[in-house]
């Protein structure tokens, strides 16, 4: 008896039963994206049948020690507005006859205290009775990680994204490891940055190689097109080619904004590692008040252009559009700048030129 319909005959009228993320694996899939063969559970299938979901028919195809990846699928889950990402319950390596008791704990997971926290912060009033559940064929992953098809910190949707780790990417994703970081212009799928985890290794020992990365730009830049806007995806590489395990719309604030652009140059040398929130709290407050002291007026007012630094994910980050805007009150070229702050981005040509602000901002 088949309780769950395979990823490859989900048709749309399923979309509100399965979840948004059984939904985008199954576009990508049935485009010919590479997403990785799966089973999915409707939010309305009976409690009771799910007991017997190890008896699906579905999973008589793999061979006895299979493992797979159970994940929730909720119905406004990695919807534009909101994703759950980290709210609801992803299960890694469960073998076949553990299959009924992960389906249960990501359904249970919707249900949970957090998520209901993350509805009432987003103002969504009510949350699902239940949930749908995508049960995936789990990858033998020799390299891990996600990537975002626009910058997730400025909203520039000239770049690619790419954060990338030895083996499966769980440690990276829990923020427990420190993964390599890769920037690819789209254009012409350059890599414009490179750097290892932990800036501890040379950038030849990334955990992809020069034609992995063009292989994954061409594959993240598809699965971008398919859905017509930034996307949030996670991925792994096994002995056959990389797969797309999830993906999601980008829903951090930046995207929809790119008045401001920051960087972590210097800064990545200065603070590489994590700290502690009473550090980067204080770390944030010293820097802030000696640039403003130092350069006054030359930067323009917090309202207008924002901080000097700021914190995002744990790390600080300087505002390039403010020390733009040094550097024309300064008669000089952002360029130069960049340059000796070790910008790893194209430096535009504008940047090049020496302008001079309007008479009015020179004056104040």
């Amino acid at each position: 008896m088949s309780v769950g319909i395979p990823l490859d005959e989900l048709a749309p009228a399923d979309q509100q039963r399965v979840g948004g993320k059984a939904w985008n694996c199954a576009l990508l899939q049935q485009r010919g994206m590479p997403v990785p063969d799966a089973l999915v559970i409707p939010a309305d299938a009976d409690a009771a049948v799910l007991a017997t979901i190890d008896r699906d028919p579905w999973f008589d195809r793999w061979p006895p020690g299979q493992r797979f990846a159970v994940r929730s699928s909720a119905a406004e889950e990695d919807a534009p507005g909101q994703s759950f990402a980290g709210i609801h319950e992803t299960v890694l390596n469960v073998p076949r006859d553990r299959i009924a008791a992960a389906v249960a704990a990501c359904r249970a997971s919707v249900l949970s205290e957090r998520a209901a926290a993350y509805r009432a912060a987003r103002g969504l009033t009510s949350g699902p009775a239940s949930a749908g559940v995508l049960i995936q064929r789990m990858v033998d992953a020799v390299a891990a990680g996600v990537a975002f098809t626009v910058d997730p910190i400025t909203g520039a949707r000239d770049n690619l994204v790419i954060n990338s780790t030895r083996g499966p990417g769980a440690a990276l994703v829990d923020g427990r490891v420190e993964p390599d970081e890769i920037r690819i212009r789209k254009s012409d799928r350059t890599i414009v940055f490179r750097r290892a985890g932990g800036g501890d290794r040379p950038a030849r020992e990334l955990s992809l190689t020069e034609p992995q990365i063009a292989e994954l730009a061409g594959v993240l830049i598809a699965v971008e097109r398919t859905f017509s806007t930034p996307q949030d995806i996670e991925w792994c590489r096994d002995a056959s080619g990389f797969w797309i395990v999830q993906s999601r719309p980008v829903t951090t604030a930046a995207a929809s904004s790119i008045d401001i652009e920051w960087t972590r140059a210097n800064l990545a040398e200065v603070l590489p590692e994590l700290t502690s929130p009473q550090a980067l709290d204080a770390f944030e407050h010293i820097l802030n008040t000696a640039e403003r002291r130092y350069m006054g007026r030359l930067m323009a007012p917090e309202h207008v252009l924002g901080p000097m630094v700021k914190p995002f994910y744990g790390r600080l980050y300087f505002n390039l559009s403010q020390l733009r805007r040094v550097c024309l009150m300064g008669g000089t070229a952002p360029a130069d700048m960049l340059r000796s702050l070790g910008h790893p981005g194209d430096i535009r040509p504008e940047d090049e030129q020496v302008r001079l602000p309007p008479l009015r901002d020179r004056i104040a």
